[in-house]
């Protein structure tokens, strides 16, 4: 660490930045499985300028795991997202030349994207059931998922209704507008018809 903290950078493990004291990371602090209520402004102090890390979102509010907001790297945590400061090129006569960086609080929740459809699918007298389109809110941290059962008679987490990401088994996603539907070429070959690669049917499986 160059002169005690003092300057840019000379060699590696190091980071720097520009303005006074700016070379303590903070990160948004937010214990999720506290109760209380998501705030931007409440921060902590990281004493490094390592990474800041959130949970990840999939639709709506709902949140993949349970990672709780602050300092540090997600490593081999799962539905973790980590972040960096932003990288700001500048020009450098020292040592070492490297990118200054200047931000803090990066693991600001993400921001809703825009609305889209998918299938929708209930259990229902054993086995789910397709039904009409539903209204998803998306996050920025997947893109437009829906997902649906492999097989309609074995109950398991059809997330969200047919919205968003599989998170659980017996379960397929895609992603675009009501994708979450297979169909299939029909034919009764039993009545002697004539095959028609566009007679198809809704499989409500995936």
């Amino acid at each position: 660490v160059s002169n005690a903290g003092c300057g840019p950078c000379t060699a590696d493990n190091c980071n720097d930045c520009t303005g006074a004291n700016c070379n303590e990371r903070t990160c948004i602090k937010f214990d999720v499985d506290g109760g209380g209520t998501y705030d931007a402004t409440n921060t902590e102090k990281c004493g490094n300028m390592g990474k800041c890390k959130r949970p990840v979102y999939t639709v709506g509010d709902t949140m993949l795991g349970s990672v709780d907001y602050g300092c540090g790297a997600c490593g081999e945590t799962e539905n973790c997202h980590d972040c960096e400061l932003v990288v700001v090129p500048v020009q450098r006569t020292t040592v070492k030349t490297a990118p200054r960086l200047d931000d803090n609080n990066c693991n600001t929740k993400p921001t809703a994207g825009a609305d889209f459809q998918c299938k929708q699918y209930l259990w229902e007298n054993g086995a789910y059931a397709l039904k009409a389109s539903v209204t998803c809110q998306r996050y920025y941290d997947f893109e437009n998922n829906c997902n649906g059962p492999v097989e309609a008679s074995v109950e398991n987490d059809v997330s969200m209704e047919g919205c968003g990401p599989c998170t659980a088994d017996n379960c397929n996603d895609c992603t675009g507008e009501n994708c979450n539907v297979r169909t299939c070429i029909s034919l009764d070959v039993s009545e002697s018809a004539a095959y028609d690669a566009t007679n198809t049917e809704n499989c409500a499986t995936m």
